[in-house]
């Protein structure tokens, strides 16, 4: 009798977690979007961009999510397009992952833009093809459908399932959605295009990765960014992302679910760990490369100082470098030597933060040396703040319900 009360005062428990942050993601969208069309209404300047540092946390946060699909991308290619079996079990998650951070990752260049709806009418009728931007745009515009594609083929065949499994309008939709009434003649499968497809989604989402860094990199006017080192750094920096959200959202997935992970996957995520750590450790020593070249280069040392000892070092050191990339090795080493899954989702959630901070620091810190001798803007507005966050929680809203409604289950698979 205690042990039945125990278990329903635990689902009551996580039934209320779960309304309240429903509740909390709905209002943060909604302050979102107040600040979203006030912004149409008022102007941007609401959002106070700085003339002279216009590119901030919206831009960052672009790079962010960005990063992050393509990181996600590459992670869930190990199954799907280089064959290795034992990470099939991670694709469909990962790549539902990688669809929705780049959508919401355009979604805040979008909004940053002012009049997003000038972008593709300009892009498409007046391209500079010697532009990076144009270029990056490009790539982009064909990695999106693909990883869309790529994910409907992955899922399709448990959508069709939902649907023999579902009655009424929830079949029909299921039904829909996997298409298999004009689609039933072809076996799908056999043709292998889910690689087929998964494969074009995975170039053109590195060209779109380099491309977007070579932007940065051929700014020749703000040296901290200018370099040819910039592409591989900005793909290079994408994986350990990728890596980070699949162990985290897995993770959390499961535990607010309430329902234990196979072994199978246990052993996935626990190689996933030790990867992070290879990529990290990497990562820790192109940091101390960058901080050599800059500190003997009259034109990166000022900006690199405002790293060190400036108004950006306790971002720099304390998210950047220790939460960011130490202390989480650390961790990941004793998760892995205990089989600790708390332990991954700590490292995981504290890879992510540390990564969020880093393309903060290099968006803002490469705008102002050498053409200001003080940054006039080193803090994002609250405005400002307030829309990322809008967006963020409409991002994890929307993964929420196709956790709810997508056979994204790795039992599934």
């Amino acid at each position: 009798m205690k042990v039945m009360i125990r278990k329903i005062q635990t689902i009551d428990d996580k039934t209320s977690c779960y309304y309240i942050g429903i509740s909390l993601l709905l209002a943060l969208m909604f302050l979102g979007v107040y600040v979203a069309v006030m912004s149409y209404v008022e102007s941007m300047e609401i959002l106070e961009f700085h003339i002279s540092i216009p590119w901030t946390m919206m831009i960052s946060t672009y790079v962010f999510f960005v990063s992050s699909s393509i990181g996600l991308c590459i992670v869930a290619s190990l199954g799907h397009v280089f064959a290795l079996k034992r990470y099939k079990v991670i694709s469909k998650r990962a790549v539902f992952l990688a669809v929705i951070t780049i959508i919401f990752g355009m979604l805040y260049v979008l909004l940053h833009l002012g009049h997003p709806e000038r972008a593709p009418l300009y892009t498409t009728f007046t391209p500079n093809l010697r532009s990076a931007m144009w270029g990056m745009g490009f790539f982009y515009n064909l990695y999106i459908p693909l990883i869309m594609l790529t994910c409907w083929l992955l899922i399709r065949n448990d959508l069709s399932v939902a649907a023999n499994n579902s009655t009424g309008l929830k079949r029909t939709v299921y039904s829909l959605a996997s298409g298999e009434k004009w689609l039933k003649p072809y076996n799908l499968g056999k043709l292998g295009l889910e690689r087929i497809v998964g494969l074009l989604a995975l170039v053109f989402g590195l060209l779109a990765m380099a491309v977007e860094g070579s932007l940065f990199g051929h700014v020749e006017a703000r040296p901290y960014w200018y370099g040819a080192f910039t592409p591989v750094y900005f793909v290079f920096s994408a994986i350990p992302l990728g890596i980070a959200w699949l162990l985290f959202m897995t993770i959390i997935t499961y535990k607010f679910k309430g329902e234990g992970l196979g072994e199978k996957l246990k052993r996935i995520l626990f190689e996933l760990a030790w990867l992070l750590i290879i990529f990290l450790s990497v990562s820790s020593l192109f940091m101390a490369y960058k901080i050599d070249i800059a500190m003997g280069d009259p034109m990166k040392v000022k900006t690199m100082l405002l790293l060190l000892n400036g108004p950006l070092s306790i971002p720099f050191w304390l998210f950047e470098i220790a939460i960011g990339t130490f202390i989480p090795i650390a961790v990941l080493l004793v998760a892995i030597k205990k089989e600790s899954l708390n332990g991954l989702l700590i490292a995981a959630l504290m890879v992510l933060v540390g990564a969020f901070v880093m393309k903060y620091n290099f968006i803002v810190a490469g705008q102002v040396f050498p053409v200001f001798e003080k940054a006039p803007l080193m803090f994002p507005a609250f405005v400002e703040i307030l829309l990322v966050a809008g967006i963020s929680a409409a991002f994890f809203f929307v993964y929420t319900f196709a956790v709810k409604f997508l056979p994204l289950d790795e039992k599934a698979h």
